[in-house]
């Protein structure tokens, strides 16, 4: 194995592991923080993946990421999601786009699209292998979403939408989150 590949990727991991240890302490971080976590943790996933993914984020022009706060890792789990439950099966043309919009003065709109195999061939595949553990991240950071909208006048609103192409076969998976300002 190249030596230098060995150094970048640890140097990669241990900047991550940083990252995560600073924010674990705040209850909130901002979208910028998030989203340079964010690309760090699809760096070191992609290693993983031969480099297959394509991982782009598109920001709209009039947002400003360092007055946004958000729960800190927020993004983490439905990205992983789109990994391992979307993409790890597919053998080429692997994506995810995370856009982020404004929507009004109360709400910032995050969407995570992948063009995987879709939830219910997800859930096909995971019916047929053991359970070997029980995936609770979604859960858990629904309830750190909810605690977070609470010091809001809105709440925060997560939608699930399967995606589907011109023949009804599955196309991919889009995560709406919808987090109040």
């Amino acid at each position: 194995m190249n030596p230098h590949f060995i150094f970048n990727s640890l140097n990669k991991f241990a900047k991550l592991i940083r990252k995560i240890l600073v924010v674990s302490n705040e209850k909130d971080i901002s979208l910028a923080d998030e989203l340079d976590t964010m690309k760090l943790y699809m760096n070191i996933e992609n290693i993983r993946f031969s480099n297959e993914i394509d991982f782009q984020i598109n920001i709209d022009k009039d947002i400003n990421l360092e007055n946004i706060r958000i729960p800190s890792l927020i993004l983490q789990p439905f990205l992983e999601n789109s990994l391992w439950h979307g993409l790890s099966s597919k053998t080429d043309d692997k994506r995810i786009e995370l856009d982020v919009k404004r929507k009004g003065n109360d709400f910032i709109t995050i969407s995570i699209t992948d063009n995987g195999v879709g939830r219910k061939v997800s859930e096909e595949r995971k019916l047929k292998k053991p359970l070997k553990r029980k995936s609770i991240g979604i859960e858990i950071t629904k309830e750190r979403l909810f605690n977070f909208s609470k010091r809001f006048a809105k709440m925060y609103a997560l939608k699930i939408e399967d995606l589907y192409d011109a023949q009804n076969n599955a196309a991919g998976t889009k995560v709406i989150l919808n987090i109040p300002l």
